[in-house]
């Protein structure tokens, strides 16, 4: 045996390199994803709902300024939980009606905020993080010049009848001063700044006391452990892995069918087609065992992951045959990067807005993002503005397009295929 041949060959060089690649897939795709996200915080919004006037604008407005992140205002709070359930939103804030009054009196308050664990979990782990941070600086930082400025003409605003009555007060122990323009000036600014040096005052005790509460609702009532959180996304990316295998085994079959007879090209990707609805079957029913199993889903919610589950499964080996035909057996350097890329784009991990665009661009071209809203649907009782399943479909009719036009192209004559003797013999089909 020559050593040297043995390790030195085009097999060790075809080894290196696909496992050089699958560094850079692998790392380059997830970090480069993180690292967008991490430095695009800004492009994540929250809602905010205002139910106590003017003083509530005037709040949401100082939080909205100081916050790195869209801003939305939603006057029904029904509206802004539907944009956070359709991951529009990563947090939804409201404001009370007589937040700013019961402040002002020194009540305790609440700001309520709302998430969704149902979905991915960055989206949760901004949104809860937002709402703690956002408390905390109402009461903690209430004594800064800038927040207390403006919690001083809130409370201006909020007592203005106050100030009102005690103007008046002043002007009856004292009529004649009504007819005087300079000691009426006097008199108001006098006023003014006795009652904004109480609620100075006031602000900073605020403050201390931590009257603002933080009430944080998750529209998600299902369980929130890892393995129910998880089964979305992973069912609808084991579907595209499984398509792929799949689809590397089978498709050489048709490919030797097809070049060996053209004419015969058409039954044998009509045969192809069959195979691929039995694996989706079987891959199906095993993904709906496995969570029935696993995660204790209901019957009837494991015929509905078994559906989704096939869709997805029979539209990637229609998307993964576009880049076989096109590229032949370097289909692999394509399609193993499309598994790592939907990991990210399917949104169990981030929302597509904190997506990089190049990401945001590709996952409407691809199976697994719209597998994983329809699983959400399914296992949640979520909704979406986009019907998943439509878009499903209109992958996979454009995928077996693209594929039967690639078919009538590449296979338009017979060829000569060289004859394999022993037990690695193709025959046929």
């Amino acid at each position: 045996m020559d050593i040297k041949k043995f390790i030195f060959n085009k097999m060790t060089l075809f080894a290196i390199l696909f496992a050089m690649l699958y560094q850079i897939f692998m790392i380059g795709i997830y970090i480069g994803g993180y690292r967008y996200t991490s430095e695009h915080t800004k492009n994540a919004t929250i809602i905010y709902v205002n139910n106590d006037g003017q003083n509530g604008a005037k709040l949401i407005n100082e939080i909205a300024k100081n916050m790195e992140f869209k801003s939305k205002n939603v006057d029904d709070i029904s509206k802004a939980k539907d944009d956070l359930r359709d991951h529009k939103a990563v947090l939804v804030m409201e404001v009370p009606k007589n937040y700013t009054e019961n402040l002002a009196d020194g009540k305790k308050v609440q700001l309520n905020y709302y998430i969704n664990s149902a979905g991915d979990q960055m989206s949760k782990t901004f949104g809860t993080t937002i709402s703690t941070k956002v408390t905390d600086k109402l009461n903690t930082t209430i004594t800064s010049k800038k927040i207390q400025g403006t919690m001083v003409k809130l409370l201006l605003t909020a007592n203005q009848d106050k100030i009102k009555d005690a103007i008046g007060q002043a002007i009856t122990a004292n009529p004649e001063m009504a007819s005087d323009p300079v000691k009426m000036a006097s008199m108001r600014k006098e006023i003014m700044d006795q009652y904004t040096k109480q609620f100075s005052k006031q602000a900073k005790e605020l403050g201390t006391l931590t009257n603002v509460k933080n009430n944080t609702v998750d529209l998600n009532s299902k369980s929130t452990n890892m393995n129910y959180l998880m089964a979305p996304m992973m069912s609808a990316l084991a579907g595209f892995v499984a398509a792929m295998t799949s689809s590397t085994i089978l498709f050489s079959s048709f490919d030797l069918e097809a070049k060996k007879k053209a004419k015969d090209k058409w039954k044998a990707f009509f045969s192809l087609q069959i195979i691929y609805m039995l694996v989706s079957i079987a891959a199906s029913l095993t993904a709906a065992t496995l969570l029935i199993c696993i995660n204790h889903i209901s019957w009837s919610t494991a015929f509905q992951i078994f559906g989704a589950s096939f869709l997805n499964l029979i539209i990637s080996f229609q998307v993964l045959n576009v880049t076989t035909l096109l590229l032949g057996p370097l289909s692999i350097v394509i399609n193993i990067p499309l598994v790592l890329v939907q990991a990210i784009t399917s949104g169990g991990i981030m929302s597509a807005p904190l997506m990089p665009p190049f990401y945001r661009f590709i996952r409407e071209f691809l199976p697994v993002p719209s597998t994983y809203q329809l699983n959400l649907n399914i296992l949640y009782n979520t909704s979406s503005s986009l019907n998943p399943v439509s878009h499903l479909l209109l992958i996979g009719v454009c995928a077996l397009i693209i594929e039967c036009f690639l078919i009538f192209i590449k296979y338009r004559k017979d060829q000569e295929i060289p004859k394999v003797t022993g037990p690695m013999d193709v025959t046929g089909f």
